[in-house]
């Protein structure tokens, strides 16, 4: 026959040794078992590593006489009432 393990016991024997464990039933504490080691230091934390960002393309000059072309030297010229 396999026996029932109980829960204390359960956790108790999974808990780290550097954790104390009280047991507590029926609001009284009838098992402790104290730690055995200190707890492992706590590891800092790294900055994130920035990932080089390639470089961004150049924007594109539509070629002079193009329909895509600015008008802003077509408004000027007439702004200024030249022609």
């Amino acid at each position: 026959k396999f026996r029932q393990l109980d829960v204390p016991s359960s956790v108790s024997r999974g808990a780290p040794e550097f954790c104390t464990v009280y047991v507590i039933a029926k609001g009284k504490t009838p098992h402790v078992r104290p730690s055995t080691r200190p707890a492992p230091p706590v590891p800092q934390k790294q900055a994130p590593v920035a990932r080089p960002q390639p470089p961004l393309p150049a924007p594109l000059k539509p070629p002079i006489g193009s329909p895509h072309q600015s008008h802003e030297t077509s408004d000027q010229v007439t702004t200024n009432g030249m022609m």
